[in-house]
């Protein structure tokens, strides 16, 4: 069982659940591959940029997305660890990379892949249309 954890693989043993659903993936590409390819689950909760992967991969009239009223902004963390950066003297080269996700240039890049840009002067023909009329909190 610690093995099967450790991969991340988690099994459902309930008398009243299918066989279909007696697996969970341990991450959200994992899941997208199992729901979209494996058929497997009746639905997915994802991320955004998820479903409009999902669309261009597999075919947006193939699964229908559904946006909650209310959702939670979820951004991927991005730090300097002082002790790492130290340690590989790399604290220059973690700086750009910084400064780089928020320029213009890497805000256009956020948005190419479907994620929310946090400048609001990110080209609009690449940000993605989600309802307006959401409550995001965070």
């Amino acid at each position: 069982m610690q093995d099967r954890q450790r991969r991340g693989a988690r099994r459902i043993s309930s008398p009243n659940c299918s066989p279909a659903r007696r697996f969970l993936d341990g991450g959200g590409r994992g899941a997208t591959t199992t729901f979209t390819q494996r058929d497997k689950g009746d639905v997915l909760v994802t991320f955004e940029n998820e479903a409009a992967l999902i669309g261009r991969e597999i075919g947006a009239d193939k699964f229908e997305v559904v946006y909650p009223k209310a959702s939670i902004i979820a951004e991927p963390p991005v730090a300097i660890v002082n002790s790492v950066v130290d340690r590989r003297s790399s604290r220059e080269l973690a700086k750009a990379y910084i400064d780089f996700l928020y320029s213009p240039a890497g805000q256009e890049i956020i948005a190419k892949h479907d994620l929310r840009p946090r400048d609001a002067e990110c080209s609009e023909g690449k940000r993605r249309q989600v309802p307006a009329d959401r409550n995001l909190l965070g």
